[in-house]
């Protein structure tokens, strides 16, 4: 994953909102502040995410004053000797105004905890991550089947394991609600496909779907799918095992735990091509793909939502987690 591109104002404004909980207009009077009275950062108002050659230009001293702020082991080497390339150099994508960078003026009577020193600080660590090199995880997934006699289920656990945390070493973690940082769980080394497991006590439950406390206050359109859910059931086709409003009947475990498959592939596929989930192939698509469960190219191609450009990018990836969830 590389690094990311330089601000203009509506990254700004969305990486504030998403670390502090800033709204639109909460970020850009504290960055006109730093603009109009403190100059310490550029013009805020851009829509331009990269540099003109000539600011680029200029860049040596102005990172060599904003790393001297920050520990040695946050700044990479290379920071303001080696020019930055065309991922945030390029004349032909500047109009009016370049990205938002700082200016290397003294930043003094901004309190680091204020709205100012926090937009600062992102603008500041922003420009010192174009030096870094990429992010490099590795993601696994594990799938363990356990079986009982006639009976038999599966288990899905994913973990991410950074192997280089290249430009990430200044980003900030974000908190979850209950105090802890949004990290996904590493998995334990020598995990292998097909790997078995000690079960120390495993005991089939027989369970059925329950009606939903909300009862009749569903939203009109769970209601909808409510209904069509249980006039499946009611036709014969799978579905829950009580009528009325409010159930909502599990998949079967089969087919959970390929969605699920399919779903952390998807993610694991976008966060290393830096693009949202969708952009891989939308739910639709990932629910077509459960349902049909294609194990050839062919039957691949016949999946609503899966074109030439998919098939040809994931379509072995597909496949392969397809057969796999199946055995």
């Amino acid at each position: 994953m590389p690094p990311p591109f330089l601000y203009d104002l509506a990254e700004l404004q969305r990486h504030a909102n998403r670390l502090y909980g800033l709204s639109a207009k909460r970020t850009l009077e504290p960055a006109q502040t730093l603009y109009e009275k403190h100059k310490v950062i550029t013009y805020p108002c851009t829509d331009s995410r990269h540099l003109s050659s000539a600011v680029a230009s200029r860049l040596r001293r102005i990172a060599t004053y904003v790393a001297a702020n920050f520990d040695e082991c946050l700044v990479a080497g290379s920071t303001g000797e080696r020019p930055l390339g065309k991922r945030f150099v390029d004349d032909s994508k500047v109009t009016d105004h370049h990205a938002i960078i700082p200016t290397g003026a003294c930043a003094t009577g901004i309190a680091p905890d204020s709205p100012e020193g926090k937009i600062l600080d992102l603008v500041n660590r922003r420009l010192l991550q174009a030096w870094h090199g990429d992010h490099k995880y590795s993601s696994t997934t594990v799938i363990t089947r356990i079986s009982l006699r006639e009976h038999a289920d599966q288990f899905l656990s994913t973990g991410t394991v950074v192997d280089d945390i290249g430009w990430k070493i200044l980003d900030f973690k974000i908190e979850k609600k209950n105090g802890t940082a949004s990290e996904e769980p590493e998995l334990p080394e020598g995990l292998v496909q097909g790997q078995p497991v000690k079960v120390l006590r495993a005991e089939p439950v027989e369970t059925r779907a329950k009606p939903s406390a909300e009862g009749a206050g569903l939203a009109p359109a769970r209601k909808v799918a409510a209904g069509r859910r249980n006039r499946d059931s009611a036709n014969g086709r799978p579905g829950g095992t009580q009528m009325g409003l409010g159930i909502v009947p599990p998949r079967e475990a089969a087919d959970e735990l390929l969605a699920s498959g399919l779903g952390a592939w998807r993610k694991s596929e976008a966060q290393r091509r830096g693009v949202p989930a969708f952009m891989i192939f939308n739910n639709l698509t990932l629910d077509a793909l459960v349902a049909a469960k294609p194990t050839n190219e062919a039957q691949l191609l016949g999946v609503p939502g899966v074109g030439a450009v998919v098939a040809k990018k994931y379509g072995a990836k597909l496949i392969q987690i397809i057969r796999h969830a199946g055995s």
